[in-house]
């Protein structure tokens, strides 16, 4: 993945797996917000990729969340950046959540927050 081509990354993790601090889960999931070609875009505006996700508010033009790339980090790493809300409902935070089923074993968010570097 070539970093200085991400626009951002986007938490996956369950916001209580975040905020509870437990001996050895210290690491959250994390997946780059990435620009997209026409044809990745349709594919996900369709829902016939795994490979990719929308978010509602997405923070500019054809950026998708990337789900080949997924990592971890450290919690601690979350603290310098800027929290952005990247759905404006439950439904289209479920809908996202569902597009990740593909992604398991992973635990994933019902309520995934986007993140800016």
């Amino acid at each position: 993945m070539d970093v200085a081509r991400v626009e951002g990354w986007v938490v996956l993790t369950q916001t209580c797996d975040i905020v509870n601090f437990a001996e050895g889960r210290d690491l959250v999931a994390v997946a780059p917000l990435v620009k997209a070609k026409l044809g990745l875009m349709q594919a996900v505006a369709k829902g016939t990729t795994p490979a990719a996700a929308q978010l509602e508010n997405s923070p500019g033009e054809n950026l998708v969340v990337d789900l080949t790339k997924l990592c971890a980090v450290q919690k601690k790493a979350l603290a310098g950046m800027r929290r952005a809300i990247g759905f404006n409902s439950d439904e289209t935070r479920c809908t996202f959540a569902q597009t990740l089923e593909s992604v398991r074993p992973l635990r994933i968010s019902r309520r995934p927050g986007l993140m800016d570097p």
